[in-house]
């Protein structure tokens, strides 16, 4: 996986060293780690990213001196590389710099110019991303030594496995890896390379200043251990480990599970030869019984356990007898069927899947979540909760997981534990922007101003920006009449959803309380072609349209829409009153006519 992956290429430790085994935990860094050892000899380190699972929060970015990591979830390799392209000037040498593109994952979405081109989306994917690289190569200085590495492959449906992360095979973790140097040209490696190697190939060549040949021609030939904790995490398989040796390979799932491969002879792992070659089949196991799995993921645990217990809502964590992970795999696309038929409202079919599908797989992350979720958006609040009860007593260390009972508990109610668990979310990773927004949700409903104040600065000081907490931000500081103020806020908020009703009208009444109605009349223009029928909006437009622009007709077509929409007393007689000053050509104060 993306995380472990990165750690263990920037370490040269295996999981079981660096104890880091999925995306999401977070990683205390050790002296031995690249970044450092080069900012030790005078290099200067910047690191660029595409995707938010390898945010500074989990311990990446230390002993870097740049490291750009704003983003959305995560961003097309092209924009990653303007941004390159827009520091290179303040690029020093000697340097060490991490260009790391993530375009080809799920979804696959290239451009529309290489989705023409290529009839399979991911090979879409991958030729945009080749172009993003030749451009790097053009922009780069020529001297500078370049590695290009996977993190891990994509199994496309062979074995079962649609993406990657459960199973082992050649598929999901032999990856691209290119050394460009002037010292080696057209030189293939055809023994196993792992990433402990690439590491110790760095520190031989760079610190102990040893011949780039001499280094690669000595690599020896030794155990490959490959690892996934993913599917017994996410979905109570059972967990997956594998070791490749003398062309063989053996994946073990458990002591009756398992199954022995001949890579040279069979590359596409399509033959079992563990029962016809039970030599081979001890000798690989025995390697592999010196690796056990730790217990516990991550130190979130033990927090969020501490939390979950103080409020009575922890159920013993029992993990389910764990299925078989080649067989686990097959059961993803009723998954995807399901969410895709929530997506058409079908609710009763992706009920029936998701149940299903846990009767079998009764730990199945995915489908405990998208059922809880399915409940939630239905009003089932508490059937929602119930779900994700369960899942909270799998996954407890998981912040996502706590994120999503966090909502739950909420939706019934339960405002006081939901507070205690998004605030402990946020204590361990301060940049999980949906926990601001519920947060927020709880601040604005008990009126408690200064605890959004708080929450805001906390925002700006990890680079966040949530829409109802700059929503929130703007209507404090407009009800303290900074009206400059609050329209940056609005504004703010404006920019991450264009089409929200509340914030189009607070932007128009903001400009104004802040004299420059004008303005106003933009907003309201774009909210009208939104929302025709609004009444506050075509009220507020007749009465600019009066007093800015003198259109007292159409001024009047729209104040006697608003009065036809209206269904209040109070309103209708306000309204009538406007209209009445207008007939009589009388000027109208636009504070005073705010609704």
């Amino acid at each position: 996986m993306t995380l472990p992956a990165h750690i263990s290429i920037f370490t040269g430790l295996s999981p079981f060293e660096h104890k880091i085994f999925l995306n999401g935990q977070f990683y205390k860094i050790d002296k031995g780690y690249l970044p450092f050892l080069f900012k030790e000899r005078g290099y200067k380190n910047w690191a660029f990213l595409s995707s938010s699972i390898l945010d500074r929060v989990f311990g990446l970015s230390k002993g870097f001196d740049f490291y750009e990591d704003n983003i959305n979830n995560e961003r097309r390799c092209e924009d990653t590389l303007n941004i390159f392209k827009e520091k290179l000037k303040d690029l020093k040498e000697p340097f060490f710099l991490w260009i790391h593109f993530f375009d080809p994952h799920t979804p696959y979405t290239p451009p529309e110019v290489y989705r023409k081109k290529f009839l399979n989306p991911y090979d879409g994917e991958i030729a945009y991303m080749d172009f993003c690289i030749s451009e790097l190569f053009k922009i780069l200085p020529e001297n500078t030594i370049i590695l290009i590495i996977g993190d891990h492959g994509e199994l496309l449906g062979e074995h079962g496995e649609a993406e990657h992360g459960v199973l082992l095979y050649e598929g999901g973790i032999k990856v691209p890896c290119i050394l460009v140097n002037p010292e080696i040209k057209n030189k293939k490696i055809s023994k196993p390379v792992s990433f402990n190697d690439i590491y110790k190939i760095i520190i031989s060549y760079f610190f102990e200043n040893k011949n780039l040949s001499d280094i690669i021609n000595k690599l020896e030939e030794k155990p490959i251990i490959s690892s996934s904790l993913y599917g017994k995490e996410v979905f109570g398989f059972e967990p997956s480990k594998s070791v490749i040796f003398n062309n063989f390979k053996l994946i073990l799932y458990s002591e009756k599970n398992f199954k022995l491969f001949n890579l040279k002879k069979d590359p596409k792992e399509e033959k079992d030869m563990s029962k016809e070659n039970l030599e081979k089949t001890r000798e690989l196991i025995k390697i592999l019984k010196n690796y056990k799995f730790p217990e516990t993921l991550s130190s979130f645990a033990s927090e969020s356990e501490k939390i979950l217990k103080s409020l009575g809502y922890l159920m013993p964590s029992k993990r389910e007898d764990l299925k078989d992970p080649e067989r686990g795999v097959l059961i993803e696309k009723k998954v995807k069927e399901a969410i895709e038929k929530i997506s058409y409202n079908d609710f009763k079919s992706a009920e029936k899947i998701l149940k299903s599908v846990l009767q079998e797989f009764p730990a199945h992350g995915e489908a405990l979540s998208a059922l809880g979720k399915l409940y939630l958006s239905l009003g089932e609040n508490e059937k929602g909760l119930e779900v994700f009860q369960k899942l909270i007593s799998l996954r407890k260390y998981d912040v996502i997981t706590n994120l999503r009972y966090a909502q739950a508990l909420i939706a019934n109610k339960k405002f006081d534990e939901g507070e205690k668990i998004l605030e402990n979310s946020l204590s361990i990773n301060p940049r999980l922007k949906e926990v601001y927004g519920e947060l927020t949700k709880i601040y604005s409903l008990r009126n408690e101003k200064e605890k959004i104040l708080n929450l805001q600065k906390k925002a700006e000081e990890n680079g966040i920006e949530d829409f109802y907490l700059l929503f929130e931000m703007g209507k404090i500081l407009e009800s303290e009449k900074k009206y400059e103020e609050s329209f940056i806020y609005y504004h703010k908020s404006y920019k991450l959803d264009p089409v929200n009703l509340e914030v189009l009208l607070a932007l128009s009444r903001a400009l104004i309380k802040k004299r420059n109605p004008k303005l106003s009349i933009f907003y309201l223009k774009q909210f009208l072609r939104i929302y025709p029928d609004n009444i506050q909006a075509n009220y507020l437009y007749g009465i600019l349209l009066y007093n800015l622009e003198s259109k007292k007709d159409e001024a009047k077509i729209y104040l006697n829409k608003a009065l036809n929409l209206c269904n209040s007393i109070e309103l209708c007689n306000k309204i009538k009153g406007m209209i009445l000053k207008i007939e009589n050509n009388e000027k109208i104060n636009l504070e005073e006519a705010l609704l």
